[in-house]
């Protein structure tokens, strides 16, 4: 009996000293960027790598390469006692990086709002800011070119006839390019305009009813500008601009009458020239769209007659003929899409 208590009692106390060993025993890994690293070597794989388990249970993986030096400490025999025998091992210097068998987590990316370029309403105000717009232009207007007068007065007064009836004022529209920058504007238009008309024109003979023919007939005008502008400008900043401006007109205007009957079709035609003036209101702002609006006057070439490929003209009273003749005024307004 004696003997069995002395093996059991010698078994606990080999185990006990083999616990307090091994937590008194410390391994020490120092890095080659500074870290050291305490705990317990538990796996080691020659010229490869080490783990080492850290007294709070974390396992981390090292390449040698990123070893400066491994010491392993004998248990001290007292606190403070700095005589504990070390064993330091020395690794090689290659460029791997270490892997960590727990690796921490990585912090999620902070996001990043990209700035955009597109001017907002909320562009600082600044009454000295620069800005140069170009753009697309829709036009319409509403005018009255002296053409009209002479076929509805003039040539019914000739002829005593109330047929040539056609709209004195007439809607015109166009499209074109428009340049704007500080106290400056610059446009080219397009524009054009038709009216139409069908009269019937009764026909004696002798004093007796003879027939009749009846006319389908219409009046084109079409023409090409170039307009500068000299603004007055309201500037809150760049993208938000008020102008009053005075607009200088020069353009080129093709006139033509065209007669369409039971006999054929004839055509008077001829180009005039203008030029025009009047006065402006425009704006835009950070939709990109500007409006614009203006009343003009030209005054146009007179003298180029209308005439058929005979050289026909169409006679007026006093020995006068109807010519191309564009002058008048011009109620216009304007889309820009800049």
């Amino acid at each position: 009996m004696r003997l069995k208590g002395i093996l059991f009692f010698s078994t606990i106390l080999f185990l006990a000293l083999g616990l307090l060993s091994s937590a008194w025993a410390e391994d020490v890994v120092y890095l080659k960027d500074g870290s050291i690293i305490h705990g317990t070597i538990t796996e080691e794989v020659p010229g490869v790598s080490i783990k080492i388990q850290t007294k709070d249970d974390n396992v981390f993986v090292y390449k040698v390469n990123l070893i400066q030096k491994i010491t392993h400490s004998a248990p001290a025999v007292e606190k403070g006692d700095d005589t504990a025998a070390t064993t330091t091992t020395d690794t090689d210097n290659s460029d791997e990086d270490a892997v960590q068998a727990k690796p921490k987590p990585t912090p999620a990316p902070k996001k990043v709002v990209k700035k955009s370029n597109t001017p907002t309403s909320s562009t600082p105000n600044d009454s000295k800011a620069k800005f140069s717009k170009f753009g697309f232009l829709i036009n319409a207007g509403f005018w009255a070119p002296d053409t009209y007068t002479q076929f509805n007065h003039d040539l019914e007064t000739a002829t005593g006839s109330s047929s040539y009836d056609y709209m004195a004022g007439f809607i015109k529209g166009g499209i074109g390019l428009g340049w704007f920058t500080n106290n400056f504007g610059l446009k080219w238009n397009l524009e054009m305009s038709i009216n139409p008309n069908t009269y019937t024109t009764d026909w004696y003979y002798g004093g007796y009813y003879a027939g009749s023919t009846t006319e389908d007939t219409y009046i084109f005008i079409g023409g090409s500008e170039i307009e500068a502008e000299l603004a007055l400008d309201n500037v809150i900043n760049k993208n938000n601009v008020t102008s009053f401006y005075l607009p200088l007109i020069l353009g080129i205007w093709d006139v033509d009458y065209n007669v369409t009957d039971s006999y054929g079709t004839d055509d008077f035609t001829n180009t005039t020239t203008d030029f025009g003036t009047g006065i402006g209101f425009r704006g835009f702002d950070s939709s990109n769209l500007m409006w614009d609006l203006q009343l003009v006057y030209r005054w146009s070439q007179r003298g180029n007659y209308l005439v058929d490929p005979h050289g026909l003209k169409i006679p007026l009273v006093g020995g006068k003929f109807i010519d191309a003749n564009v002058s008048g005024l011009d109620l216009n307004f304007t889309l820009g899409f800049m």
